[in-house]
């Protein structure tokens, strides 16, 4: 009996101990289970979160899940995305990338991974987002599914894709440029160079001229030209334009260079400088100078042969009007006597006619205005010189017919090309008035 008693008190003991455990187990599974709960509902209110895409895909790629950040960047519902697979939606160009990173995961390569990949928008836009997920395992390590994070970085790319474009046009220019372009920093050191310059020393800095002074480059003269120039540019703190000399090839070149400050936000500034080869521009105005000086010497010898030859002509000049002066003055001294002798004679009507005419002819020839009277001569035949002559001392067409003996109609004729030549044709001016204004 009493071995029956304490048979029975000792499992009464281990069903107290063993209820105590289960209601210790079911506590701890109340306690995970409501852990779980709240788990759940965090991972919810994380996968709904706004700000960042959150998506759930199968080990084969099926999209399973998608917020509402996925939703709107993809321009899919969510209900659309479930019916599509990863790759429906990521660039063709990319794919190969994602399949890679996949295989890693799955194979426990990696536990996570990060990519940036083109995605295709509903509407067939390109973007770009930056990927980062790992494979949830169950409690056999079986592969449950994919949690992505997802966050669009397209107009970062842009910006990035803008930013390297400018940059290659930034480089083809610089290293196209046909001239040396530089940046040092503000002790003088040059940080950057363009090929032109770099191809400059390659000989003799087969490794770069980058963190090199002046004075490791040029010989004392030169560096020091540079300096003071460096110098000036730094002092003044704006864009300063010098005419430098390097040498080569046996003499001096000359190169036009502007210097200029780049300034940096919160540092020192930066100190860049463009030189173009000017020396057959300068070699050239140079030439021009010495001929320009060459000509102005030789006008000057040219302006005194002019004066000398102007000098020369107006006392040739003064001698050719004394001369003239003194054959007018003998004409008159030695032929007007014996023709006035005439005028105490017997004559007819026609000798009188031409002696009046011969001494009229003679007093305007040796007069002043000599020149003047025979100016017009050269324009009209004898006969029409003899007519118009007659016309101005006032003779009618029928004198002149008697004296020239010739018809009137002649004379008529010889008459309209005296008017012709001297540019009275249709004119109503007297013939006898204009011959006497022009003698």
């Amino acid at each position: 009996m009493n071995i029956h008693n304490a048979a029975l008190s000792g499992s009464n003991d281990e069903l107290n101990k063993l209820k105590q455990r289960i209601a210790e187990l079911e506590l701890e599974l109340s306690l995970s289970q409501k852990a779980l709960e709240q788990s759940c509902k965090e991972f919810q209110y994380a996968f709904k979160d706004p700000a960042i895409g959150m998506m759930r895909t199968s080990p084969e790629g099926h999209i399973l899940a998608a917020n509402a950040y996925v939703c709107r960047m993809m321009g899919y519902t969510e209900d659309q995305l479930k019916q599509k697979h990863y790759k429906d939606i990521t660039h063709p160009d990319d794919i190969k990338a994602s399949v890679l990173s996949e295989y890693k995961i799955l194979n426990r390569e990696l536990r996570f991974d990060h990519l940036e990949k083109r995605y295709i928008k509903k509407n067939g836009e390109v973007g770009w987002i930056l990927l980062s997920y790992s494979m949830l395992f169950d409690r056999h390590e079986q592969p449950m599914y994919y949690v992505c994070h997802l966050q669009d970085i397209t107009e970062r790319k842009k910006i990035e894709q803008d930013l390297q474009a400018s940059e290659k046009r930034f480089a083809l220019f610089m290293d196209n440029l046909p001239g040396a372009a530089s940046i040092k920093d503000y002790e003088g050191h040059y940080i950057y160079v363009n090929k032109f310059l770099l191809n400059h020393y390659v000989n003799d800095h087969p490794d770069g001229i980058i963190g090199l002074t002046d004075q490791d480059l040029y010989p004392p003269d030169y560096s020091q030209q540079y300096e003071k120039n460096f110098d000036l540019t730094k002092f003044e703190g704006r864009p300063m334009t010098f005419v430098e000399t390097t040498t080569g090839g046996g003499r001096e070149e000359y190169w036009l260079t502007c210097r200029f400050p780049i300034q940096l936000k919160g540092k020192s500034p930066l100190l860049g400088c463009v030189r173009l080869d000017t020396s057959d521009l300068i070699r050239t105005e140079k030439k021009l100078k010495l001929k320009e000086r060459e000509l102005e010497k030789h006008a000057e010898s040219l302006n005194e042969v002019n004066t000398a030859l102007k000098v020369l002509l107006d006392h040739r000049e003064q001698e050719k009007i004394q001369l003239e002066q003194n054959i007018f003055a003998n004409l008159k001294k030695l032929v007007s006597p014996y023709l006035e002798k005439f005028e105490n004679k017997p004559l007819d009507r026609t000798q009188k006619a031409f002696l009046e005419i011969a001494l009229s002819n003679l007093d305007n020839i040796t007069s002043p205005l000599a020149t003047k009277l025979l100016s017009w001569e050269a324009r009209l035949t004898p006969t029409e010189f003899d007519i118009a002559d007659l016309i101005r001392h006032g003779k009618t067409t029928d004198a002149i017919s008697e004296l020239l003996n010739i018809s009137p109609t002649t004379v008529a004729f010889h008459r309209r090309n005296i008017r012709l030549k001297l540019g009275l044709k249709n004119k109503k001016i007297n013939l006898m008035t204009h011959l006497r204004t022009i003698s």
